[in-house]
Order: structure tokens, then C-alpha cells, then sequence
């Protein structure tokens, strides 16, 4: 009888590591849509009609719509939305580093890693929780 309620502990424990993976991942996922969606805000400067700040302020927001489906389809296929996120985090990469030589602000190459770093962060971690549900 303690046999098996020690068997059923240690189960539990497994599955509890198991999962603070994927929540460090889904609650990092969050807070980066949070941090990119706070760059849009700056369309609210006050001078231009309400309806052209509204739009603005949608077009700007596309990156954390694109970041808000790729972080849903990642909450039920990890190994998809760990991907996506690496390929996210390329992709602002990228569009920093062009928009960077084409203006010759090469101090933006920094900033743009700062900035793409957490998506290759939260994918890394996407990646690893789906391994670790994998091998169980």
C-alpha cells in the first residue's frame, strides 16, 4: 500500500515538472505581446482625428496579432508554436536589421536583438516542454 502511494507521488511530482515549462512559456509569450503591443501606442499623440489614431493603432498592432495567434496555436501544439516563435523572432530580426542599414543606424542592430531575443527565448522554452511531454 505505501509502495503505491509513493509510485503515485513521484507521478505526480513528474508531471508537475513537466509542466513548469510550458507555463513559463505561455506567461512569457504573454508578457512579450504585452511589451510589442506598447510600441503601437505612441499613434495616441493627440493631434490627428480619433478615427486615423484607431487605425494607426491597428496597423501598428499587427506584429502582436501575428504573435497573439502564433502564442494560441502554440498553447495546443507546442512544438509548432515553438518553431513559429524562433521564425518570429527572425523575422523582427530581420525588419530591424534592414530598416537599420537602409537609414545607417547600425546602433539599431543592438536594439533589434534586444528586441527579437525573447521571442527566440520563448520558443527555445516552447521547444523544450514539448521534448519533455514527448519523452514521457
Amino acid at each position: 500500500m505505501k509502495q503505491q502511494k509513493n509510485n503515485k507521488n513521484q507521478k505526480i511530482k513528474v508531471k508537475e515538472k513537466g509542466k513548469i515549462p510550458r507555463c513559463i512559456a505561455r506567461i512569457l509569450g504573454i508578457l512579450f505581446i504585452c511589451f510589442i503591443t506598447l510600441f503601437s501606442l505612441d499613434v495616441f499623440d493627440g493631434t490627428s482625428p480619433i478615427w486615423y489614431q484607431i487605425l494607426g493603432f491597428l496597423i501598428h498592432s499587427i506584429p502582436s496579432i501575428i504573435l497573439l495567434a502564433v502564442l494560441l496555436l502554440a498553447w495546443k501544439y507546442e512544438t509548432i508554436g515553438g518553431v513559429l516563435y524562433i521564425i518570429a523572432g527572425f523575422g523582427l530580426l530581420l525588419l530591424y536589421v534592414i530598416s537599420a542599414i537602409k537609414e545607417f543606424h547600425f546602433y539599431l542592430i543592438i536594439w533589434a536583438i534586444e528586441i527579437a531575443s525573447p521571442a527566440f527565448i520563448i520558443g527555445i522554452i516552447f521547444l523544450v516542454s514539448a521534448y519533455k511531454h514527448r519523452k514521457r
